[in-house]
């Protein structure tokens, strides 16, 4: 409960800072907070092997990787990296664990690329007739860094065709709150305000 507590506002002050000279310092002293966690559970899952037996554990290895591999833990961005490739090199098969999945898919698209996104863009419709698995891509498109993958996502927001509708506010949202999206969220919804008002 205190890692919860603590990360959801840390939240709030990662928002605040992402455009500061104190973002650097906060994820300096963030990644060092939270390294010792992350390997806490690689201990406990005996490197990642399995799923901690406790409830409130389960919730906190969540914790531990989105963060350790946000402040920029390079083990944590391998792993989630390698899980991400796994389902990659089998689309059929997904060895992400469900908890795990929107923290890893989201990671994953962060430290990759073009293809990482693009992959994911592709399963899309795999998910959609589970609700939860596709939201969970969506939200997770969002993180990428690459400033042409969140131009070009935030332009499917305007075509339901390619965004439903219903979709598209908290698409918009979601990459307003990436640090690399922040400034593109913002000139997008300004640019094409009288659209969207009106849609």
């Amino acid at each position: 409960m205190p890692w919860q507590s603590a990360l959801n506002n840390l939240d709030y002050f990662y928002l605040m800072f992402t455009q500061t000279d104190v973002y650097e310092l906060l994820q300096n002293y963030t990644k060092k907070q939270v390294t010792p966690l992350f390997e806490h559970f690689k201990s406990i899952t005996e490197d990642w092997s399995r799923v901690p037996s406790s409830h409130t554990d389960q919730y906190n290895q969540v914790n531990a990787i989105r963060f350790a591999c946000s402040t920029g833990v390079k083990e944590c961005q391998n792993l989630t990296t390698g899980w991400y490739r796994q389902w990659m090199d089998q689309p059929n098969h997904n060895p992400i664990h469900p908890n795990l999945r929107s923290t890893v898919y989201c990671s994953a698209i962060a430290t990759g690329g073009a293809e990482e996104w693009d992959f994911g863009w592709q399963m899309l419709p795999e998910n959609a007739t589970i609700a939860i698995e596709a939201d969970k891509l969506m939200s997770s498109l969002a993180c990428a860094k690459d400033h042409v993958l969140l131009k070009r996502y935030l332009e499917y927001t305007l075509d339901a065709s390619m965004i439903r509708k219903q979709d598209a506010t908290s698409i918009i949202v979601d990459i307003a709150g990436n640090p690399d999206g922040q400034t593109l969220a913002w000139d997008f919804v300004r640019k094409n305000w009288a659209h969207m008002f009106t849609e």
